[in-house]
Parts: C-alpha cells; structure tokens; sequence
C-alpha cells in the first residue's frame, strides 16, 4: 500500500501525504490534474488492497485511475467460501487448505467480512465509478469463480470489465516466464490493450483507416 500512497504523493505534491485509507477523502489539493493518468495493477491478495484505495477515493480522485489491473485475484478470504472450505484439483499451485492457512496470517477473524479485505462482500452501489477492469487469470485457478462472480458486480455497477482466461493455465502462470510462453503473450496482451485504450478517439480512427486502406488485419 505504501508504493500505491507514493504515486499518489508524487502526482499531487506534499499536499497529498495524508494519502491513507483511513484518510483518503480529505487532506488532498482541491485541483486534479486532468493530464494524469494512473494504472493501478495487484496480483493475489494484493488486489483487495488496489480495490479498497479505489473504494476510499473520492470519486474526483478515483477519474484519475484509468485501469484497474488484477492477476489471479484473491477477493475473498471468508471462512463460508466454498473456495477455502472445499477442494479444486485442476490448480496445480494452490489449494483450498492453502488458502484456509493464509487467511489466518492475511489478517484478523473479525475482519475477514470488510468489503476492503474481502471485495466480494460490498454491495453494488460501492464500484460505481470505477474505472475499466482487466481481470487475466489461467483456466485452471481456484479463485476463477469469484473473479467471474466479481465481474458480474462490476457489470451491474455500469463498469467496463475485460475478462482474460488462458486455457489450462494456472495461478499466477505470468510468473513462470522461464518456462511457459503463456507468461510473455499474456503481459504482452495487457500492454498492447492499454496502449490502445490510452490513445485518443482521432489517433484511433486514423490508425484503424489506414490499416484498411492497406488491408490490415488486427490480430486478436
């Protein structure tokens, strides 16, 4: 968390410090600068702590974060999920009862149910305003169910969510670069699609008419 706060500090000035999540809605500069873009990405159980700076900006704040990027997710650590209290044996790098472990030593049992440690539990109402959400994760994971079913709150919160599964891939499959290719065209695919995204609507339009006038095809 403390990376995340100096990003923001650099970007709003020493007016910023006070960037914590228990104060992040007030102690900031009244202007945003509107030539800031940020990309917050987490991996794990990381990805509650990206999840919950965005759910304590204010939302004048929140504009300036133009991508959520979340590796095999972990978004909720409470002891009714079926996740922890059962079993998935198709992933091959964590299991139910590892899960179960980690809990105990991510935080305290009372708070275990806090939309900021367990994002699954906010209600929809909490992600309006949410910027864009690229979610990549392998086929096999363990968690993949409730990155689908985090997908389908964002959806109804009006956020635009990008779902990326790679087949008979596992969790965290982008940190085995040495030996799957999977790792590089996965990160590969996330940088071209933010590039992309980043470019202004003329620059788009441009790039795609002269891909058509010499009959290029995208890749998927």
């Amino acid at each position: 968390m403390e990376d995340l706060q100096a990003v923001f500090r650099m970007v709003y000035s020493e007016e910023a410090v006070a960037m914590q999540l228990e104060h992040s809605s007030s102690g900031l500069p009244s202007a945003v600068r509107e030539d800031v873009q940020i990309i917050l990405a987490a991996d794990g159980s990381g990805a509650s702590l990206a999840i919950a700076l965005l759910l304590k900006l204010r939302d004048k704040y929140r504009q300036c974060v133009k991508h959520l990027i979340l590796f095999s997710p972990w978004l909720d650590v409470t002891s009714d999920n079926p996740l922890i209290s059962g079993r998935h044996v198709s992933d091959e790098v964590i299991s139910g009862d590892a899960l179960h472990r980690a809990v105990d030593m991510y935080t305290y049992s009372s708070n275990i149910d806090n939309p900021h440690v367990s994002p699954l539990k906010a209600d929809v109402e909490s992600f309006k305003g949410f910027p864009h959400v690229y979610i990549q994760m392998g086929q096999k994971e363990i968690l993949l169910r409730d990155a689908e079913r985090f997908r389908d709150i964002l959806q109804k919160a009006g956020v635009e969510v990008t779902m990326d599964i790679w087949p008979d891939m596992m969790f965290m499959f982008q940190m085995a670069d040495e030996y799957l290719a999977e790792s590089h065209l996965a990160l590969e695919k996330i940088g071209k699609t933010i590039c992309e995204r980043a470019e202004d609507r003329d620059t788009q339009e441009e790039r795609e008419d002269i891909m058509r006038k010499n009959n290029i095809v995208r890749d998927e």
